[in-house]
């Protein structure tokens, strides 16, 4: 029922909008999902059907062909070299994390990128989401104790963001790292470092809520393309509240456990 509700959205929006590279910077994220899936079923053996989703930039055949071939010049330049990267990386040391980090800095990178010729609240919602993942991937390495090499290859320049200070801060160790994020001012980090030391969820939460504000005021915009960037995250926040609502009810989660996890749509 999702996938059939993400699919007509995206259709509707194709039959209402003809430049499709103006939403390039949401559908990386689907490239991305798709060069994660094919780079791992061409090292391991293993199918990727079903496992595919759409709609995308780059066709899921011409990703397969020039992973399978090792021809990553013919994919476009933000993920040919990455891809051709993390292919070195995860066949021979067989870490596929870092693989992934690789992937998604080049994705994250390329959302920038692509988002720079949009409006500027759209470009404020692109930023929030880099800077959000960069943090998420300090806090990671903190807790696991992730080598300084890790997070030079996996974090990704944003506008508001020390990445030596916050690379610096992750090595330190968690505690520090939080005392850190409480003092930067930038995209509500002080909020959301605050909600993480009550717990990991109640971070999420703040972070997807501060998406969505974003995404409220784009949809309620004036121009065009905002307005349609608004409804695009809109269905995609609605998505994943239906896949948390869904996670508590199949693993037994109480009503007050879920409604504390669920994100604010409409408020």
């Amino acid at each position: 029922m999702l996938r059939t509700r993400e699919k007509e959205t995206w259709a509707y929006v194709g039959r209402l909008v003809d430049d499709w590279a103006l939403f390039a910077p949401l559908l990386y994220q689907n490239d991305l999902h798709n060069a994660k899936v094919i780079l791992k079923s061409t090292l391991t053996g293993r199918s990727s059907d079903g496992l595919l989703t759409e709609p995308v930039t780059i066709p899921a055949q011409e990703l397969r062909e020039a992973v399978t071939g090792r021809r990553f010049d013919r994919l476009p330049e933000w993920i040919g070299p990455a891809l051709a990267q993390a292919y070195e990386i995860v066949a021979h040391n067989t870490d596929a994390r870092l693989g992934d980090a690789v992937l998604d800095r080049a994705a994250m990178a390329a959302m920038l990128a692509g988002s720079a010729r949009l409006s500027e609240s759209v470009r404020e919602y692109f930023r929030t989401l880099v800077f959000y993942s960069d943090v998420k991937i300090a806090l990671r390495a903190a807790r696991t104790g992730a080598e300084a090499a890790y997070l030079e290859a996996a974090l990704c320049p944003v506008e508001g963001l020390e990445l030596r200070r916050l690379t610096e801060m992750a090595l330190a160790g968690s505690h520090e790292l939080i005392e850190w994020l409480k003092g930067q001012e930038a995209y509500g980090c002080r909020q959301a470092a605050e909600a993480f030391e009550r717990s990991p969820s109640a971070f999420e939460k703040a972070v997807d809520d501060r998406l969505i504000a974003l995404m409220r005021r784009s949809r309620f915009g004036v121009e065009g393309i905002d307005v349609l960037y608004g409804y695009l995250l809109a269905v995609q926040a609605e998505i994943k509240v239906i896949h948390i609502i869904a996670s508590g009810v199949r693993t037994g989660a109480g009503e007050s456990a879920i409604r504390e996890r669920v994100r604010e749509l409409h408020g």
